[in-house]
């Protein structure tokens, strides 16, 4: 993995990987949220890309989804990879390979 850069406003940020903690939503919905501020590491939006597990390989995409969470009548985007199969608690790693940009593994512990 690459060296790891403190940014103040959004915590820990690499060019090479992603890390977060699956949520309750997340497992029941069946998707993994991506920040705003992460969305470099994938391709462009819509564009169809590998993730594997150590058991799983999956064709997905990075989708964004209108939504008003806040209250408000004004809408924003979440974006997301659909994703069945984890659990509230569960940390995932998901990381590019670098020799191979529309391939990524996850870790799922």
């Amino acid at each position: 993995m690459m060296e790891i850069v403190q940014n103040t406003t959004s915590g820990l940020i690499t060019s090479n990987y992603y890390s977060k903690t699956i949520t309750l939503k997340e497992e029941r919905e069946a998707y993994i949220l991506v920040p705003k501020h992460r969305l470099s590491l994938f391709p462009s939006l819509g564009q169809l890309f590998t993730l594997k597990t150590i058991n799983k390989e999956r064709i997905v995409k990075i989708e964004a989804i209108k939504c008003n969470c806040d209250g408000t009548e004004t809408f924003h985007e979440h974006f997301l990879i659909r994703w069945t199969g984890l659990s509230e608690g569960d940390h995932i790693v998901i990381e590019q390979n670098v020799a191979t940009p529309r391939q990524y593994k996850m870790v799922i512990d």
